[in-house]
């Protein structure tokens, strides 16, 4: 037999123990990679499977089973994985990486198991850290149970499907780190459920950012920094969008290709906002005095813009700001005298801007003040 593998197929399966020998037994099994293994291992996950009356496939009680897959053993792997709840598939090191192919081609190598449009019952589809390429299935969208889709750290190319609308249940998208391009599709807000969305960092999205993503709910996280996403006006949009997003907790638009000004419905953010990210952008103008009202704030993320107007004073009332980078600016003016208010600030970056008179005596008052970069201002 030759020594060939595929990539490691990960399997939680729904079964449950009934006196045969699937079941609890098998929990947490991880086979070595040898020949001599390869019997017991497929026999292992075809029994997984045949052991389990139909019936009882509906039933949970989640086991790990570990393998290593020849490509030339399709045939011990059971041809109704219906029930499967949880697929994974990652390689082991580079050299079985390429075994996997192409991503429209893993059915090829799995074709009686990971037809993934097939998987009804399909909650978790985590794929990441792989060498997957080309476009991502539309088929995907057929698994109407997925709940988490975790594609980040491929090659993947090409739009989001539009069909993903129809993923009524999603709840966790992660594509970042891909080559994905062209718009972020609105349809994307017809999944309700959507919790941590569209960890989309890294790709070469263009267009805006849709203002349907202001009717996502349960939104808490939103990261799209690294692409070529515009404002769409000069007030960005989005931002007074996501005023409906109460459990909002994390913003990054970094890296991006925004324009205009800072509007003061930042101040309506969800007071949950711990994380703003803004940085690397083409802002101009004034930074909202109203930002004040995140108390929540943690870290201000603002480096790397064309603010040319005056550091709020109300940055001083945030009590829970560790975290402020304003660096790589325009900002004028004097540093404010209320900034020594900021008891929880470890980092304040006020470097390469346009600040002006004395460095005030009142920075000394802030207690957890650790990191303090002043250079290339005129003071």
């Amino acid at each position: 037999m030759a020594n060939i593998y595929g990539p490691v197929f990960h399997i939680l399966a729904r079964c449950r123990y009934d006196g045969n020998g699937c079941g609890a037994q098998e929990q947490g099994i991880k086979v070595p990679l040898e020949n001599k293994f390869h019997d017991m291992v497929f026999g292992l996950v075809y029994d997984t499977f045949k052991r389990t009356k139909a019936s009882k496939r509906q039933s949970i009680s989640v086991n790990v089973i570990y393998a290593s897959l020849p490509i030339n053993y399709p045939e011990y792997i059971d041809r109704d994985c219906s029930s499967i709840l949880t697929l994974d598939i990652f390689p082991t090191d580079d050299s079985v990486v390429g075994l996997l192919g192409a991503y429209d081609n893993l059915p090829r190598y799995h074709h009686n198991c990971v037809e993934l449009g097939r998987l009804a019952r399909l909650q978790v589809l985590p794929l990441r850290f792989n060498s997957l390429t080309g476009p991502i299935p539309t088929a995907l969208s057929n698994c109407s149970n997925l709940q988490i889709l975790q594609l980040s750290r491929n090659k993947l190319v090409g739009h989001i499907p539009w069909e993903f609308s129809k993923l009524s249940n999603l709840q966790n998208l992660y594509l970042w780190e891909n080559r994905l391009n062209g718009e972020i599709p609105s349809s994307i807000s017809n999944c309700t459920h959507l919790q941590i969305i569209l960890d989309l960092d890294s790709n070469q999205f263009s267009g805006t950012v849709p203002l349907e993503f202001g009717k996502l709910l349960q939104l808490q996280k939103l990261v799209l920094w690294g692409n070529h996403l515009v404002s769409g006006s000069s007030s960005l949009p989005i931002l007074e969008a996501l005023t409906n997003c109460s459990s909002l907790e994390y913003i990054d638009l970094s890296l991006n290709n925004l324009t205009g000004i800072m509007p003061s419905t930042v101040g309506l953010l969800s007071t949950s906002l711990y994380y703003l990210g803004l940085a690397l952008n083409e802002l101009e103008g004034y930074l909202a005095d109203e930002i004040g009202n995140l108390t929540k704030l943690a870290e201000l993320q603002l480096r790397g813009n064309y603010f040319n107007r005056t550091i709020p004073s109300t940055l001083s009332i945030l009590p829970n700001l560790e975290r402020s980078y304003l660096n790589n600016n325009n900002l004028q003016g004097l540093i404010p005298r209320t900034l020594g208010q900021a008891k929880r600030l470890g980092l304040l970056a006020l470097s390469d801007n346009m600040l002006s008179r004395q460095i005030l005596d009142s920075l000394g008052d802030i207690p957890q003040l650790r990191v303090l970069l002043l250079h290339h201002n005129q003071l």
